[in-house]
């Protein structure tokens, strides 16, 4: 019987404090954005809106990419299982 392990909680805060960095420039990227949006609400309503679409037309379409190469691995799966019997 397999069990699924649980992550170690101080294993997990080792790996986050190795990459401290990234997660400081995040911090202050979206202070920023923040900021901007308090400043310029009208323009920072359509940013969002730009980005928001060109973030779901991207993964999307990245989406409909891998369904098709699943789908065509998943035949050479089944080809070569039915020729090896």
């Amino acid at each position: 019987m397999t069990e699924l392990m649980e992550p170690d909680v101080a294993d997990v805060v080792a790996r986050v404090g190795r990459h401290w960095g990234w997660i400081l420039a995040f911090g202050i990227v979206t202070l920023l954005a923040g900021i901007a949006v308090l400043a310029w609400p009208g323009s920072a309503l359509v940013v969002i809106a730009v980005a928001l679409s060109v973030w779901l037309l991207f993964f999307r379409l990245m989406e409909i990419t891998a369904a098709f190469r699943l789908r065509s691995v998943g035949h050479r799966a089944r080809a070569r299982t039915v020729h090896a019997t």
